[in-house]
């Protein structure tokens, strides 16, 4: 149904009358099953007409991340690029600007390193942090998508 809307020529409003009750139900199955290829591309089409109205699959996408960033490394080209299909339809999100949330235990081998870095970056009195929204989904989506 998604993909017939957008390939003809519907008006948004027709469209959104008739993909914003689903909304709720096409969440909840992509929650339950998202490993499914089957799922996750109907999905993805789902999503791709509600962003002609303008529209997200939720207001909350926190659920949806956690559960397809694991599809982000998958052997299956197809669940990637699905993958970050609906995740790409969700607003960009900002870099991580609060470092001390962030366990730097977990790397022991790249801790001198990064003391080194940050010490040499205090002393020149600058300190770069990325700023603004981040696109790296956008970014791993164009390269999905890029022919072999």
């Amino acid at each position: 149904m998604a993909t017939s809307c957008i390939d003809e020529d519907i008006p948004s409003e027709s469209i959104k009358k008739s993909l914003v009750p689903m909304q709720l139900h096409a969440e909840k199955f992509l929650l339950a099953h998202p490993y499914s290829l089957s799922t996750v591309k109907g999905v993805a089409a789902f999503v791709d007409g509600l962003q002609k109205c303008n529209t997200y699959l939720n207001d909350s996408p926190n659920k949806v991340f956690e559960a397809l960033v694991p599809n982000l490394r998958q052997k299956n080209h197809f669940l990637r690029l699905h993958s970050l299909e609906i995740l790409a339809s969700f607003p960009k999100r900002p870099f991580v600007t609060d470092h001390a949330e962030i366990d730097w235990t977990d790397d022991l081998d790249e801790e001198p390193m990064r003391t080194r870095h940050s010490s040499a970056s205090q002393s020149a009195g600058k300190t770069s942090t990325p700023t603004g929204p981040c696109d790296i989904i956008e970014t791993l989506l164009k390269l999905e998508s890029l022919p072999i």
